[in-house]
C-alpha cells in the first residue's frame, strides 16, 4: 500500500505526495519514534516537531516541515501523522502474522 498525503498551499490548492518504498532504516526509526510516543504519553511542541520531521523524511523531503504545518488544519495534523506511522509499520494494513 502506497503512503500518500495531501497538503494545501496558501491559496488552498491541494498537492498530493506519494512516499517512496520504505527502507529498513526508516522502519526502525518509526518504531523508535512510536515507542517514545507510547512511553511519554504526552505530545509537546518538541515531540510534535520530531514527528513532523519524521513524516517529511518518510516522504523523502518532498515537502518541508513548514509545508506540512501550513498545509493541514490543526485537527488534521495528528491524524495524518498517525496514518503515516501506521502505514510505515504495517504497510499491508493487516493485523500482522505470517503471510501465506
Amino acid at each position: 500500500m502506497a503512503i500518500k498525503i495531501t497538503l494545501r498551499d496558501e491559496k488552498g490548492n491541494e498537492q498530493s505526495y506519494k512516499a517512496p518504498r520504505v527502507r529498513g532504516r526508516m522502519l526502525r526509526e518509526t518504531f523508535k519514534l512510536n515507542a517514545k510516543l507510547t512511553q511519554d504519553g504526552v505530545i509537546g511542541e518538541d515531540t510534535l516537531d520530531e514527528m513532523v520531521e519524521h513524516v517529511c523524511d518518510v516522504f523523502d523531503n518532498q515537502f518541508s516541515v513548514d509545508d506540512f504545518y501550513d498545509g493541514l488544519y490543526g485537527d488534521e495534523i495528528l491524524t495524518e501523522i498517525q496514518n503515516v506511522l501506521k502505514a510505515v509499520i504495517n504497510p499491508d494494513g493487516n493485523s500482522g502474522g505470517a503471510k501465506n
